[in-house]
């Protein structure tokens, strides 16, 4: 049995409350605060902003890194049947100087802890005109295994710290931020049904990283197939007709992205498939 997969995404989506933490009421925390916060949650010119202070000098909130910028509250609304494979971030702002503002930390987080990678783009400096800069992507899950129910939840969003890498203060200006998750969802349609084979198994193994595959050779099977959630073939091998017997082929995942996958047997006139999770 095999259900149709549909790849889609929710579009760009703006956050609705940011806010900078640690609060600007903890007056012993290290970084510079973020002013009118709110102003990133839509593109229209108007910039919440950070002064920091010249590289290297910081005490408190006098500080040539900024705390974080957290921007939640997308309104997401991803159906529980499905699989988290991308998120875009796009950013847009400017620095007031030069060769001055820098990413230092831009991850996503959930109930204010971060997850997965950081996608700073360190070392490379903001222009001076206010643009867009993109993070992430279609199937870029940010280095996290993402459950609809982490993304739906309104305190889901993105943390953003900045630095002043110059020899002079400098202010970093955020006009915009939104979000678009990429996503699957099984429709429950039924594409092929038959008689199941005797043999056929397939599994992860964490340590190994790698697609474990056993079949019964002898049932005149022509290929081994692995597509990703975009139907995307990522891997294929024709089954030569003097195997027989069981086969356990082992696909190694180090090229693969984390994220569900379907593994196929094909003989002429059939199908089987069945769905494999890679960590």
């Amino acid at each position: 049995m095999f259900f149709r997969v549909t790849a889609q995404n929710t579009g760009a989506v703006n956050p609705s409350l940011s806010f900078t933490t640690p609060a600007s009421s903890c007056t012993t925390c290290a970084g510079a605060i973020w002013a009118n916060e709110n102003n990133a949650n839509a593109g229209d010119g108007v910039f919440t902003t950070a002064t920091l202070k010249n590289y290297l000098n910081c005490f408190q909130s006098t500080c040539y890194l900024s705390r974080y910028l957290n921007c939640t509250s997308f309104g997401f609304s991803i159906p529980a049947n499905s699989n988290i494979v991308g998120i875009k971030l796009r950013t847009k702002g400017k620095a007031s100087a030069n060769n001055s503002i820098t990413d230092s930390t831009i991850k996503m987080g959930v109930g204010g802890v971060m997850y997965g990678t950081n996608h700073a783009q360190q070392g490379t400096y903001w222009g001076t005109g206010n643009s867009y800069t993109t993070y992430g992507g279609t199937t870029d899950s940010w280095g996290y295994t993402w459950l609809p129910s982490n993304i739906n939840d309104p305190t889901f969003g993105v943390f953003i710290k900045v630095m002043n890498a110059s020899n002079a203060d400098a202010t970093a200006s955020i006009d915009h931020v939104q979000i678009t998750i990429y996503y699957s969802v099984t429709t429950g349609e039924v594409l092929s049904q038959t008689a199941s084979p005797s043999v056929f198994n397939v599994s992860y193994d964490d340590n190994a990283q790698r697609i474990g595959i056993t079949f019964d050779a002898d049932e005149s099977w022509s290929s081994v197939q692995v597509f990703n959630i975009f139907g995307e073939k990522v891997y294929a091998r024709d089954i030569e007709p003097y195997q027989s017997g069981i086969i356990t082929e082992h696909i190694s995942s180090s090229a693969l992205q984390t994220g569900i996958y379907f593994v196929s047997i094909l003989a002429p006139g059939r199908q089987f498939t069945k769905k494999v999770v890679v960590r």
